[in-house]
């Protein structure tokens, strides 16, 4: 009948074109409950899923280092960079090759202050602010921890998917600084860490 010729008319749209659905029985907007949108081809309109285009995630990772001439070749070496746009070392006045050997592994070196960690991750992230595209994840990484590259997936996969805002990297027990931190949060939010390591990933800004 005429649904069977309609149906026959357009199997080659539905071979071409994924998602196109053909059966004139049922309606394709009920069935599926997602947006849709009309196209136009050799054999007639049909009815496809509108998938939104999400663009990419940019990540960058920030590595404050200093004298870390030892370590920071193979942390640069192993990190993830098909999944990285850039890779920042913010030299904290470094009296060895450290800011050298970052350039070599292909980092953007920043000269940062002598003070602590923290003032090292600040200089990075008022550099991001100043991008024309800012990143939406960044992650801290010190330089005297190269087998932190190996877990960057796990780091960012909570950010990625499920919204978290931060994700610390757990190292065993801490100082004593570490553990009232740690104490205050379990204190706090019911939750309990074993430690507030330097290794951190957080969505940007």
């Amino acid at each position: 009948g005429p649904q069977g010729r309609l149906r026959e008319g357009l199997d080659p749209v539905d071979q071409r074109v994924t998602g196109v659905d053909v059966d004139a029985g049922v309606f394709v907007r009920d069935r599926h409950r997602r947006p849709f949108t009309t196209i136009h081809t050799a054999h007639g309109p049909g009815i496809v899923p509108s998938v939104p285009v999400v663009p990419p995630l940019v990540i960058d990772v920030v590595i404050p280092a200093r004298d870390h001439v030892a370590t920071l070749p193979r942390l640069l070496r192993d990190l993830p960079h098909r999944a990285i746009r850039s890779v920042v070392v913010v030299d904290r006045a470094s009296t060895d090759r450290t800011a050298e050997l970052a350039r070599d592994g292909g980092a953007l070196v920043l000269r940062g202050p002598s003070g602590g960690y923290g003032a090292a991750c600040l200089r990075a992230t008022a550099h991001f602010s100043a991008l024309p595209r800012v990143p939406d994840i960044v992650v801290f990484i010190p330089g005297d921890r190269p087998e932190a590259a190996a877990i960057m997936p796990q780091l960012i996969a909570p950010i990625v998917e499920r919204g978290v805002e931060l994700v610390l990297g757990a190292e065993g027990k801490g100082r004593l600084d570490e553990r009232v931190v740690t104490k205050l949060i379990d204190t706090v939010y019911r939750h309990r860490w074993s430690s507030v390591g330097p290794v951190r990933a957080l969505r940007f800004p």
